[in-house]
C-alpha cells in the first residue's frame, strides 16, 4: 500500500512557489512612471501578500517535517517541506540583506562626514588666526614641516577607512583596507577657499566612495561606492530611475559584499 503524502509538506510547498513566483513577478513588473494611487496600492498590498503566503508556507512546511519525523515512515513528503525551507529561507536572507545595503552605507560613510565636518572647523579656526586657509599640501614654520591638515591641528583617529587629501594630495591614508594613494577628485586650496576631500573603499570594489567639503561648508557625495544609498533611489517621489531591478542593486558583488559583512 502506498503511504500518503504529507498534505501540509504540500501545502507549504505549494504556498511557497506561489506567493515567492507572485511577489518577484510584480517587482520585475512595477511600473516605470509614477502610476495612480489604487496601482500603486495593488502593487503594493499584492507583493506583501505574495511574500506573507510565501512566509506562511515555510511554517507549514517546517510543521510538516516535524510530522512527518514523527509518524515513523508513514508520511511521504520531507523533501518537499525542505525544499519549501531552503527556497524561503534563502529569500529572506536576501531580501535582508537588500534592506540592510543603504544603512550598511550610511554608517560606513560616517567617518567620512564626521572628519570633513572636524577639518572644516579646525581651517574656520585657522582663518580666524591667520586670515588665510592652509594652501599647500606641505607648509613650513620654523625648522617644522606640517601637512595642509596639521597645520590646523587636525589628524584622524584610530582605524581610518578612509584617506583624507587635501591641495591635490593624500596626506593621510586610510588605515584599514588597501592603501588608497590618490582621490579620484580635485581638492583646490587657497588662501581664500578650500575643498578637501575623504575617499574610501567601502566594499573593496572597484568603485571609491568620494566625499568632499568645501569653505561654504558644502557636503558632497561626488562619487557614491554604492548604487543604492536610499530607498528614494529604488524607489523615487517623481519617477522609477531604473528599467529594471538588476540596475537597482549589483549582484556581481553581492558575494563580496556578504563575505565582507559576515
Amino acid at each position: 500500500m502506498d503511504r500518503p503524502v504529507s498534505k501540509i509538506a504540500r501545502a507549504g510547498l505549494l504556498m511557497v512557489l506561489a506567493g515567492n513566483g507572485l511577489a518577484i513577478t510584480l517587482i520585475f513588473t512595477l511600473p516605470r512612471s509614477r502610476s495612480s494611487a489604487w496601482v500603486e496600492w495593488f502593487y503594493g498590498i499584492s507583493i506583501a501578500a505574495g511574500l506573507g503566503a510565501g512566509i506562511l508556507g515555510l511554517i507549514l512546511a517546517t510543521v510538516g517535517i516535524f510530522r512527518i519525523r514523527s509518524s515513523q515512515g508513514h508520511l511521504l513528503g520531507k523533501a518537499a517541506a525542505q525544499v519549501a525551507v531552503g527556497i524561503e529561507s534563502a529569500l529572506i536572507i536576501y531580501v535582508a540583506i537588500m534592506i540592510f545595503t543603504p544603512f550598511h552605507h550610511g554608517i560606513s560613510s560616517s567617518e567620512a562626514k564626521m572628519n570633513l565636518g572636524a577639518i572644516f572647523t579646525a581651517y574656520a579656526q585657522y582663518y580666524n588666526d591667520y586670515g588665510v586657509y592652509p594652501s599647500a599640501p606641505e607648509i613650513r614654520r620654523g625648522n617644522t614641516v606640517y601637512n595642509c591638515f596639521s597645520i590646523a591641528d587636525w589628524k584622524p583617529r584610530g582605524q581610518t577607512r578612509f584617506a583624507y587629501e587635501c591641495a591635490n594630495r593624500v596626506v593621510y591614508p586610510n588605515l584599514v583596507g588597501e592603501p588608497i594613494i590618490n582621490c579620484p577628485v580635485v581638492t583646490r586650496a587657497n588662501r581664500d577657499s578650500f575643498t578637501i576631500a575623504a575617499c574610501g573603499n567601502i566594499d573593496q570594489d572597484e568603485v571609491l566612495d568620494v566625499w568632499t567639503m568645501n569653505d561654504s561648508k558644502t557636503l558632497e557625495n561626488v562619487i557614491p561606492d554604492r548604487r543604492v544609498d536610499s530607498w528614494d533611489q529604488i524607489i523615487p517621489r517623481d519617477d522609477y530611475k531604473y528599467e529594471s531591478w538588476a540596475q537597482v542593486y549589483d549582484h556581481r558583488t553581492f558575494w563580496q559584499k556578504l563575505k565582507d559583512w559576515f
